[in-house]
């Protein structure tokens, strides 16, 4: 994926958060370690949002790239931003699938 897809990607991630009343923390937050693309709050909850674009789904969907493996790093990346940020609060990993060529699709879940 080309950075201007992912790009692009994100930000219609990050308008489809802000229209469900989600305030957008931080975008493509990282340190030499890890990686957050979306850090969102609602509700005095933190939301740490991993994003993945697929133009269509012949190689499986964006969500089923989200392994154990990725899980256990956006955990780590979400550990090192509360650290960083002085974080005390409740936090949740999320996922949000976009797919389609005009990024018009977009499923949003709670891990």
């Amino acid at each position: 994926m080309t950075l201007l897809i992912g790009q692009q990607a994100e930000q219609a991630v990050v308008s489809y958060l802000a229209n469900k009343q989600y305030k957008i923390i931080a975008k493509n937050w990282k340190t030499s370690r890890c990686e957050i693309d979306i850090v969102a709050n609602k509700n005095g909850t933190m939301y740490f949002v991993e994003v993945k674009y697929r133009r269509n789904t012949k190689q499986g969907t964006g969500f089923s790239y989200i392994t154990s493996t990725k899980l256990s790093r956006m955990q780590y990346a979400a550990q090192i931003w509360a650290s960083y940020n002085n974080w005390q609060g409740q936090m949740q990993l999320a996922a949000a699938e976009v797919s389609g060529d005009v990024f018009q699709q977009i499923s949003f879940v709670e891990i």
